[in-house]
């Protein structure tokens, strides 16, 4: 769940901030009463996420976007902060891959995040509460060196491989 909480692409109309806002509709637990703010926030960030992405691809701020434009986050591998049988945060490495058009190069590049979850009725689910947990479970520990899957470092940096069906 974390790893499709974290996968997103955006194309033609459909942009950052709606594909965020879906995983967030998806993923996100009803059963804390700070869910509307943190819905709030989290579309602020989604807005300005989306705004940031186009202005580095010298795209409109605005409106679909151009035939081939696109952006995709790929998750390639974890590494588990903390774990019980009702309770899990990991980092997540993502490879980012974008290109502003159908004849523009495509750039690529790679970041780590951290995400939690929570066992609630039956399913997995995201919180504000697992967020805060995550971060106060980072600080003990060091982010892990973001480095792509096949460098020497990947193994050294304590990541395990997601090796995605073909």
């Amino acid at each position: 769940m974390l790893v499709k909480a974290n996968e997103t692409e955006a194309k033609g109309e459909h942009g950052m901030a709606d594909e965020l806002m879906e995983i967030f509709d998806s993923y996100m637990t009803r059963e804390s009463n700070r869910i509307g703010e943190y819905k709030r926030k989290a579309a602020d960030i989604a807005a300005r996420n989306d705004a940031a992405l186009r202005q580095s691809m010298g795209l409109p701020n605005d409106g679909e976007l151009p035939p081939g434009a696109y952006m995709r986050a790929t998750v390639l591998g974890f590494r588990i902060v903390e774990s019980s049988d009702d309770q899990v945060s990991a980092w997540l490495l993502s490879r980012v891959t974008a290109s502003a058009g159908e004849l523009e190069e495509e750039r690529v590049s790679y970041t780590s995040n951290v995400l939690a979850a929570h066992w609630e009725n039956g399913d997995w689910k995201i919180g504000p509460d697992d967020m805060e947990r995550a971060a106060g479970a980072t600080e003990k520990g060091s982010r892990p060196a973001v480095v792509a899957p096949g460098d020497r470092r990947f193994n050294e940096a304590g990541w395990t491989a997601i090796r995605q069906a073909s």
